[in-house]
C-alpha cells in the first residue's frame, strides 16, 4: 500500500546553487530525453505538478536514469520506427518510463549501490512495482549490476542534493502480465504453466488491485498512537490495496530429471506432447497425494490440484524477504550478505487443505531452502549451528537466467526439486 502527495509544495523547491536529481539530468546532454519525459509526466491524474518538479524539490529519490540511447532503442523497438520522435511519445508510454525508473524513499535515504542486495529493493517505484537487483559477469569478467534483469548500471551513485541517480543502459520495462500469464510466456516453465491452466489456478490469480477499495476508501483515517502520531490523530489512508501472489516453480528440466516427465516437444511454437506429459504428471501426483481421489483436475480434492496449490502463496513476497533476518546471533543488518545461524519462516499455501511450507536460510544452507530439516547444536552452551541435515530442501533461486520473474501481481521463483507435501514435511 502507498500514500503519496499529488502536488509539489512550492516551499519545498530548492533555491540553492547545486544540482537536484532533475537538475543533474537536465544539465546532461546524455539524459536530455529522460529529462524531457519527466517534464511531461504528471504525478497523478489529479495533479498539475510534474515529476520534474518533484525531482527539483526536497526529498530522497532513487533514480535509475536511462540514457538517450537507451530511450531511443526502447521507443524504436516498441513502435517499430527508426529514429522515433521523442516529442511524439504518448502520455502512457512516458508515464511508464518515468514512474518505473524512480523510487520515492520519503524519510529514508536514497539507495546507493552499496545498499543493493540480490532481490528486490524494499521500497516500490512510483508505479508501486518492485525493482529487482542482481549481478552478472561481463564478457571481460568484470562484475556488473543488473536492474530488472535487462538494464545494466553504467554509472552508479551520482549523489545529488535530493537523492541518488544511477545511469542505466536500457529502459526499465515492467511486465504487465499477471503471474500465471508470465509463467505461461516463459519457455522453460511450460509444464507448470499447463498445470496451472488445467487445475484452474491460473484463473484464480488474475487480480492485482482491490477495486472496491479504490472507489470507496476514505482519504483520511485514525492512526494508532506512536510513530510520531498522537492518539486520535488523522492521517492519509493508503492510496491502493494491492493483491498479489508468489509461486515456486519447477523448470521443465527438473520434472524431467526427477520425475521422468518427458520434455516438451515444440513444433511450430506449440507443445505437441502435452497429453503424454500430463498423463505422467497425474500418475506421479496420485502417488504423492493418495488421499486426493477426485478425477476432476479443478477440484481441490484432486491430486494434481493439491500438488499445484502447494506451490502457491496468496501474497506477493520479494526474494530477500522470503526469510527475514534481523536479530539472530551474529547477524549485522548493515552486512545482510553475511548470514549466520539458520532462520526460517512458515507460510500457508493456497488451496484446500491449507498446508504449511517452511523456508530456511543461513550460512550453512547454500541459499534459501523449502522444507529443509536439520539438527542443531541448541544445548545450553550450544552455538545453534547445524550439526546434521537429513533433508536438504528445494533451493529457491532469485532469477531465471535472463527471463523476467516479476509479474504485475507477484513473483515466481524457480526451484531445483519437485516440491510435494509428504509425510516427512
Amino acid at each position: 500500500m502507498t500514500s503519496c502527495r499529488d502536488e509539489v509544495d512550492d516551499s519545498d523547491l530548492y533555491t540553492f546553487t547545486g544540482k537536484t536529481a532533475y537538475g543533474f539530468l537536465a544539465d546532461s546532454k546524455d539524459f536530455s530525453d529522460f529529462a524531457y519525459i519527466l517534464s511531461k509526466v504528471k504525478l497523478s491524474e489529479k495533479s498539475t505538478s510534474t515529476i520534474s518538479e518533484l525531482l527539483s524539490a526536497r526529498g530522497n529519490y532513487t533514480v535509475f536514469a536511462p540514457s538517450n540511447e537507451a530511450i531511443a532503442f526502447y521507443l524504436d523497438s516498441i513502435y517499430n520506427t527508426k529514429g522515433y520522435d521523442i516529442t511524439q511519445i504518448p502520455d502512457s508510454t512516458a508515464e511508464s518510463i518515468a514512474k518505473n525508473s524512480i523510487i520515492d524513499n520519503k524519510d529514508g535515504n536514497a539507495y546507493l549501490s552499496t545498499d543493493f542486495v540480490v532481490g528486490a529493493l524494499g521500497t516500490t517505484n512510483m508505479n508501486s512495482r518492485y525493482i529487482q537487483i542482481d549481478y552478472a559477469n561481463a564478457v571481460d569478467g568484470k562484475l556488473i549490476t543488473r536492474v530488472n534483469t535487462n538494464s545494466k548500471i553504467i554509472t552508479p551513485d551520482n549523489e545529488v542534493y535530493n537523492g541518488v541517480v544511477h545511469t542505466i543502459d536500457h529502459v526499465i520495462d515492467m511486465s504487465s502480465s499477471t503471474l500465471p500469464d508470465l509463467i505461461k510466456r516463459t519457455d522453460n516453465l511450460r509444464i507448470f504453466a499447463k498445470l496451472l491452466e488445467l487445475t484452474g489456478w491460473a484463473d484464480s490469480m488474475l487480480e492485482y488491485i482491490d477495486r472496491y477499495y479504490e472507489e470507496n476508501h476514505p482519504l483520511m483515517g485514525n492512526v494508532d498512537k506512536g510513530g510520531g502520531y498522537a492518539e486520535g490523530e488523522m492521517a492519509p489512508t493508503p492510496e491502493h490495496r494491492f493483491i498479489g501472489y508468489t509461486a515456486f516453480v519447477e523448470p521443465d528440466s527438473v520434472f524431467e530429471a526427477q520425475w521422468g516427465i518427458p520434455a516438451p516437444k515444440i513444433v511450430g511454437g506449440n507443445v505437441e506432447n502435452y497429453d503424454e506429459i500430463i498423463s505422467e504428471v497425474i500418475e506421479k501426483c496420485k502417488e504423492a497425494y493418495p488421499n486426493a481421489t477426485s478425477e476432476d483436475l479443478k477440484s481441490q480434492d484432486n491430486a494434481v490440484n493439491q500438488f499445484v496449490s502447494y506451490h502457491l502463496l496468496p501474497m506477493r513476497i520479494i526474494f530477500n524477504k522470503l526469510v527475514v533476518h534481523k536479530t539472530e546471533i551474529g547477524y549485522a543488518w548493515k552486512s545482510p550478505e553475511n548470514l549466520t545461524i539458520d532462520c526460517w519462516e512458515y507460510y500457508e499455501t493456497m488451496g484446500k487443505p491449507r498446508r504449511l511450507l517452511k523456508l530456511t536460510e543461513g550460512s550453512q544452507t547454500e541459499g534459501k531452502r523449502i522444507n529443509r530439516h536439520a539438527t542443531y547444536d541448541n544445548g545450553f552452551y550450544g552455538n545453534y549451528r547445524e550439526t546434521s541435515c537429513d533433508r536438504k530442501g528445494a533451493r529457491v533461486y532469485e532469477s531465471n537466467g535472463n527471463l523476467v520473474t516479476n509479474a504485475l501481481n507477484g513473483f515466481y521463483y524457480p526451484i531445483d526439486e519437485v516440491l510435494v507435501y509428504d509425510d516427512d514435511v
